[in-house]
């Protein structure tokens, strides 16, 4: 006689043989199932497939929720990542320039040196949208004027050199301007050095140094600019320049080509501008002879004062005689 716990186990084991007697490709779906419910980390809940229609409709509803989740956050990541774009990109340079000081092996201070102009540098460009790129996008004037005096607003206000002049030849002229952080005491350019750019300052001062001595002859003030002599009369730098000692200075740089291709197209300006440029040749020649200036841009294009000699006309007579003394000057060197 077969006892009731027996017959209610035999028919459990006939029934699980019935619910898992599937066919081969059915096995397979199971394995799909659990491959994709496993690397997708959606788990397995209470409610599970069992036909191999359920199991195709879940296969279908994990796979596009994933995808739909995977968008969302791929999408949220690129509108982060593009908020911070310029930071990343400085980031991905710093790395790249410290590989390299790495690899020269550089000393500790010309690596501090290099990760602060650089770093500057790239902050004031603006990447990696620059400012270059707008404006070649640009091709009406007046649009293009209004760009240029709106970004470098700060220069033109800050610097008298712009004062009065063409509103075209402003535009020409500072965006094409590149900027420099010098640390204070730190040189700028050399006595003797080919001359290769004029530099407007923003911030602080730079003094000119006595020749052969420690000696600071004159100086740059704020708002000041310096290397035309070099640009326009001597062809090099005829006195070291350094930045004053007690702060870092600011300053953008042209290069001697750009400035001359502008003012190439501006005749009037580049003849005061020459002007100029004798006068403060014949004036540093004073400061280097002894008298010691605090200030060199107290200069008019037509008159000048002198410590002892009075004052003079700054004609064509003079400049020959300056030009004379800049020839006698640059043989010096």
């Amino acid at each position: 006689m077969i006892e009731q716990g027996h017959i209610e186990n035999v028919t459990c084991v006939a029934n699980a043989t019935d619910r898992y007697s599937f066919s081969t490709p059915h096995y397979y779906l199971i394995s799909l199932y659990w491959s994709i419910t496993t690397m997708s980390t959606i788990g397995y809940g209470d409610i599970y497939p069992v036909t191999t229609a359920e199991y195709v409709y879940t296969i279908v509803a994990m796979v596009v929720g994933v995808s739909l989740y995977a968008y969302t956050i791929g999408n949220i990541s690129a509108l982060i990542a593009h908020f911070d774009a310029h930071n990343t990109l400085i980031r991905e340079k710093t790395e790249n320039l410290n590989d390299f000081m790495r690899r020269k092996k550089l000393p500790s201070n010309l690596r501090r040196r290099l990760r602060r102009y650089f770093r500057y540098s790239w902050s004031k460009q603006g990447l990696p949208f620059n400012e270059q790129m707008l404006m070649s996008e640009v091709s009406l004037p007046e649009l293009k004027d209004e760009i240029v005096t709106f970004l470098h607003g700060e220069v033109i206000k800050k610097v008298p050199f712009f004062k009065g002049k063409d509103a075209n030849f402003t535009a020409s002229i500072v965006s094409r301007l590149v900027p420099l952080r010098v640390s204070d005491g730190e040189t700028i350019v050399r006595r003797g050095e080919v001359g290769r750019d004029v530099f407007f300052i923003v911030r602080g001062r730079v003094d000119v140094i006595q020749p052969g001595t420690d000696t600071v002859m004159m100086t740059y003030p704020e708002g000041s600019y310096f290397g035309d002599i070099a640009v326009f009369v001597t062809g090099m730098n005829i006195a070291t320049h350094k930045a004053g000692v007690g702060s870092s200075v600011e300053l953008y740089s042209l290069s001697k080509d750009d400035f001359l291709r502008v003012l190439s197209e501006h005749p009037m300006i580049s003849k005061e501008l020459r002007k100029v440029s004798y006068a403060r040749l014949d004036k540093m020649k004073d400061a280097e002879e002894g008298d010691v200036l605090t200030n060199i841009d107290g200069i008019s294009v037509d008159r000048r004062r002198r410590t002892s000699r009075g004052s003079y006309k700054l004609d064509e007579h003079n400049i020959q005689r300056i030009t004379k003394k800049a020839s006698m000057f640059v043989e010096e060197l």
